[in-house]
């Protein structure tokens, strides 16, 4: 379950009692309890095992002002996340993009794959809007000669669906400092809770004064060592975000490449050598 993706950790707001929930007994200040469960979870979630993560987002732009509402922006995703015990793994699902009065929506499939013959093989396909019967297919592979154009319109926007599930599928949080590639990121003020031997839920809050308030939840659970749900909210002046996400393990997952993939790279490059 190596992930390939690490950024910024994220942060959470202030939360009600958490009993009440279902999460069990608070843990936090157990720091034995807590070192054996991150360590246990560390290491189930690094096994290498098929698995499913479903990933929920919204990411949208509101202002007050009537003259500025045109410039409203919301995003939506709704993707399945795949991988299996070969590193192998696709995103499928819909995302969608609504600015002013206009909304598009792009179903869309990626695959990345090792084959024995291409080596690593990324398979592109999306759906454009109001031409549901066009489909733009991309397939590159490991070493080829030209690096080929892959689809803008994909590449940023899945950062963000994608970026919550890596940052919820390790226990970063039991520290009071996360380790990143941008740098030492303190921790904010965590509650953990315990239903037993491999179960924990991380519940963080984060609310910050400035010119405006802004304010984050974040609540992790994980169940027999493996991550089973998680939850991500904020709010900071005009930009709202939520993410919600379901996990299970999927041992005899395989994630393959479409048919027919080595008919798109045969006529990208036979159209190459034309031109």
């Amino acid at each position: 379950m190596n992930k390939k993706h690490m950024l910024l950790p994220l942060v959470g707001i202030a939360v009600l009692s958490s009993c009440a929930k279902g999460y069990g007994q608070e843990i936090t200040s157990d720091k034995a309890r807590v070192a054996e469960l991150g360590k246990g979870i560390s290491e189930k979630m690094n096994e290498k095992t098929g698995f499913e993560a479903h990933i929920v987002g919204y990411m949208g732009t509101s202002y007050n002002d009537k003259e500025a509402a045109g410039r409203d922006t919301k995003y939506s995703w709704d993707v399945y996340y795949h991988g299996d015990d070969k590193g192998n793994i696709s995103l499928g699902g819909r995302m969608s993009i609504k600015s002013g009065e206009e909304k598009m929506d792009y179903p869309f499939n990626l695959f990345q794959v090792n084959d024995p013959e291409y080596g690593e093989v990324n398979y592109t396909e999306l759906i454009y809007p109001g031409d549901p019967g066009y489909r733009q297919i991309e397939v590159h592979y490991a070493n080829e000669s030209d690096e080929g154009a892959y689809m803008d319109e994909l590449s940023g926007i899945l950062a963000f669906p994608i970026a919550f599930f890596d940052a919820a599928c390790f226990p970063y949080y039991l520290g009071d400092e996360v380790n990143t590639e941008y740098g030492t990121v303190t921790v904010p003020p965590r509650k953990l809770y315990s239903n037993g031997d491999g179960n924990l839920t991380i519940e963080m809050s984060n609310t910050k004064e400035r010119e405006s308030k802004s304010s984050s939840y974040t609540r992790i659970t994980y169940d027999n060592y493996v991550l089973k749900d998680a939850v991500f909210e904020s709010k900071d002046n005009t930009l709202t975000e939520k993410f919600e996400l379901q996990y299970k393990v999927l041992p005899n997952y395989k994630v393959a490449l479409p048919d027919g993939w080595k008919d798109h790279i045969r006529e990208r490059t036979s159209s190459s050598r034309v031109s």
